[in-house]
């Protein structure tokens, strides 16, 4: 090559660099020097590039230059949707005849105008397309686009089916019907396309991506997870989105009833878990207060609440109150339950009706807002509450599609269920009985039905009668914790200790964070203590019958069961009163030991009384209970306890022997009987028989009325002795008896009783005359171990036709230590 040939070559090359450069810092000049033809080449060149800037300062001006339409003019628009400028597209096409422009052009415009979401003029637009174009796919593509941005998806689906059968293998086609199931969120449906798209175009990462996003909306987002090739596809946001939705699936596994239930948390300690690490990791990533971020915060509290972990509940609500975040109801509800747990009703209550009324339509918030009414002792608010909750739930449900099958309504019977258990948790045993039976009749193989009439029976007084239910229960549903509790409950009142002892020891190793194993553990415990039991007296009387002043301690200190069935016993009174012929005193200390098992309590015990004449004693009794409902009982003394005081002052004693019977129907029920016969040393023989009726009138959570019938008769074979000792003698009395709960919170309650009480007296010899009674006493309970009770009372008796007026001040004690 000759040196001139090289000499033009580098000029011709410097030339056409400073026109490029010329042209970069102002096309218009370079528009005005060049050809049309060049300027508009040269724009092209430029936009086919991505320098919409620069084509767009050359072909501007060309296409001002020339009248409208023109080629330049129709590439300028084009080269406008290039660059995104859909709004000036529009502004542009004022001047453009579309059933004239070309094809590329009108497509321009139709393109700007679904941009700028006016789709009606884009589908109109497009409709031109179609007519003017009939062959243009692309067109027909568009037409569907924005026919599914109008949500027109039965036409848009018709369409596109056509255009799938006539281009099966265009992906334009693939990814409209994408869209048209992702629009009405089918993501399901939308896969298969991905992958058809993706059959096609293996090179096209995006589709990737949409395949794995649109696993993630549908729950798969484990699936979605572990596709992820090349995580620089995703923005953090997304990425953030699949973990966040993987834990939350993680939260909803653990819900799901285990093969072994020692590994019932596994699945929520990994939620738990994965969530406290994307929350750190969003905080850094997406910000402290980003959706995706406070969502996983809101979802770590229900998986808290789910792993009844109440506390850390509390603390991480409190923490996002502290961050003036608002808690949505869902995650708010699982603060109100830890409340709740933690055995703060007020606030609990407080809690669960500010979610109520924002609308929250939960029924299990409502449902808790319930028990949070009754731990707040608010039984007639519980009890209207849950009536008209229960009266909201439909009796059925219908099905979906074509055949709406009628099916029972669980809500229905969730409800209805509560409000029967509202009246019995008030103390109405009677009409909670009579609900639970019902519903049970109507629906036999229901096993919560037959949980709370087992508990039902238990309440009453029918141990056996309830083993029958929670055995058929257990066989039903061998999991359920609240069959397994209300047994073991259930064999402590049997006398079941054995079977007591590992029904509860295996509860509490499967299920340690329940609040009824808790409490039933606490209850076993408690049995296994030891008792100290004390009843202290003093008497103050007008008269001299059984002295004018007295005073009686009588304790009892029971060692822990031994064997499961025994307690050894060390037992004490101390009883002493004045009478006209001198001061009386006794002290009585007795070793002893009882026997509990299923049907059968005995006891038997050696003591001494020191008295004047010391003497060594023997003691037996005994009970047996044939059913739920008979029971037999005797008691036999070489000691007698009710040797008068007065006899004892004169070296008198007896040997006595008791028995009797009882038939309790129910909690409100029962009748008794009881024959007795005592030996004095003095020769007099006494025989005497009584019976009670007891009934309770009125049974609610706040007051209870009863009333006790008692008739007692005696005879005795010696007349003259120093004690009080009527040849024959009737009574019957009839006391009314007033409990009122004044206070109560959990295992802690104090009440109130007033007991009214007025008879009639009859001895022989002597004229009949009437007797009564006022008391008034106070019972403190606490924590299932103490007992404290102690009253007055103001009598009026008769003896040998002359009336008494007495004062009797009183406090037992029964604590488990």
């Amino acid at each position: 090559m000759s040196k001139q040939h090289v000499r033009q070559l580098k000029q011709r090359l410097l030339n056409y660099l400073l026109s490029i450069i010329l042209v970069f810092f102002n096309g218009a000049i370079h528009a005005a020097t060049l050809s049309d033809d060049a300027g508009h080449s040269l724009a092209i060149t430029h936009a086919k590039a991505g320098a919409y800037k620069q084509a767009l300062s050359i072909i501007k001006p060309l296409a001002d230059k020339h009248q409208k339409p023109s080629r330049f003019y129709y590439d300028y628009l084009s080269i406008l949707g290039w660059a995104k400028q859909h709004k000036s597209v529009i502004g542009q096409s004022v001047d453009i005849n579309v059933q004239q422009a070309p094809l590329y052009v009108v497509k321009t415009i139709a393109i700007a105008l679904r941009d700028q979401r006016l789709f009606v003029d884009a589908e109109r637009l497009y409709r031109t397309i179609t007519a003017r174009f009939p062959n243009n796919v692309d067109g027909k593509i568009g037409l569907t686009l924005v026919l599914i941005d109008q949500q027109k998806y039965t036409v848009a689906k018709r369409q596109l089916t056509v255009l799938s059968k006539q281009h099966p293998k265009n992906t334009a086609v693939l990814y409209a019907l994408a869209y048209l199931h992702e629009s009405k969120q089918e993501f399901l449906q939308a896969i298969p396309i991905y992958e058809q798209i993706s059959a096609i175009n293996p090179a096209d990462r995006s589709i990737h991506k949409k395949t794995i996003l649109a696993l993630n909306k549908i729950g798969a987002s484990h699936l979605a997870f572990s596709l992820i090739k090349d995580p620089s596809l995703f923005t953090p946001a997304e990425l953030a989105s699949i973990r966040a939705n993987m834990a939350a699936h993680q939260i909803r596994w653990g819900q799901v009833p285990s093969l072994k239930e020692e590994h019932r948390f596994d699945e929520t300690d990994i939620a738990i878990r994965d969530l406290k690490n994307n929350i750190k990791d969003n905080q850094q990533r997406l910000g402290e207060v980003s959706p995706i971020t406070l969502n996983e915060r809101f979802d770590l509290l229900v998986a808290l609440r789910n792993r009844v972990l109440m506390k850390a509940v509390i603390q991480q609500y409190e923490s996002l109150i502290s961050d003036n975040i608002n808690v949505p109801n869902y995650s708010k509800n699982a603060y109100c339950d830890a409340l709740l747990y933690q055995e703060r009703p007020n606030d609990a209550e407080n809690c669960y009706v500010e979610i109520i009324a924002t609308g929250h339509q939960n029924i299990n918030a409502k449902v808790a807002l319930f028990y949070a009414y009754l731990e707040n002792e608010k039984f007639t608010t519980a009890q209207q509450w849950i009536k008209k909750i229960a009266a909201e739930q439909p009796s059925s449900l219908k099905g979906i599609g074509k055949r709406k099958i009628l099916k029972g309504n669980p809500k229905k019977t969730q409800t209805e269920s509560a409000s029967a258990l509202s009246i019995a948790f008030a103390d109405d045993l009677h009409q909670a009985h009579q609900l639970f039976t019902a519903m049970h009749g109507t629906a036999p193989y229901n096993t919560s039905l037959r949980k709370e009439l087992s508990n039902v029976y238990y309440w009453r007084g029918w141990p056996r009668r309830a083993q029958i239910e929670y055995a058929i229960g257990l066989h039903q549903e061998p999991k359920s914790v609240g069959f397994k509790l209300g047994q073991s409950r259930n064999w402590l009142a049997l006398k079941e200790y054995p079977l007591a002892e590992k029904t509860i020891s295996e509860l509490v190793h499967l299920y340690p964070e329940d609040k009824g194993v808790r409490k039933q553990s606490r209850l076993w415990a408690i049995h296994n203590m030891r008792e100290f039991k004390t009843d202290i007296t003093f008497d103050k009387s007008n008269g001299g019958t059984n002295g004018s002043r007295g005073m009686t301690i009588d304790s009892y200190l029971y060692s822990s069961p031994l064997d499961y069935n025994y307690r050894a016993y060390l037992h004490h009174r101390h009883a002493q009163a004045e009478f006209t012929e001198g001061d009386s005193l006794l002290n009585h200390a007795g070793i002893g030991i009882e026997y509990t098992a299923p049907n059968v309590l005995l006891s038997a015990e050696l003591h001494k009384n020191h008295f004047d004449n010391n003497r060594v004693g023997l003691s037996l009794a005994g009970q047996y209970s044939y059913n739920d409902y008979l029971s037999t009982s005797f008691e036999f003394e070489t000691l007698s306890k009710n040797t008068p005081l007065r006899a004892l002052n004169q070296g008198i004693y007896a040997k006595s022997l008791t028995l009797g019977a009882q038939y309790r129907w129910h909690e409100s029920r029962s009748v008794g009987t009881n024959v007795s016969y005592s030996k004095f040393s003095d020769g007099n023989k006494r025989k005497s028989i009584g019976g009670f009726w007891n009934e309770r009138w009125h049974n609610q959570y706040n007051y209870k009325f009863s009333t006790r019938v008692d008739l007692f008769s005696s005879n005795n074979s010696k007349n003259n002795v120093i004690y009080f000792n009527p040849d024959r003698d009737y009574a019957a009395s009839i006391a009314f008896e007033n409990d009122f709960l004044t206070w109560r919170r959990y295992e802690d309650s104090f009440n109130q009783r007033l007991i009214l009480s007025t008879g009639l007296y009859n001895q022989k010899n002597f004229s009949t005359g009437t007797t009564w009674g006022i008391q008034y006493e106070h019972r403190w309970k606490a924590d299932n171990r103490f007992e404290l009770i102690y009253g007055i009372k103001r009598t009026k008796n008769l003896y040998d036709g002359n009336h008494e007026l007495g004062w009797n001040y009183y406090l037992t004690l029964d604590w488990r230590f």
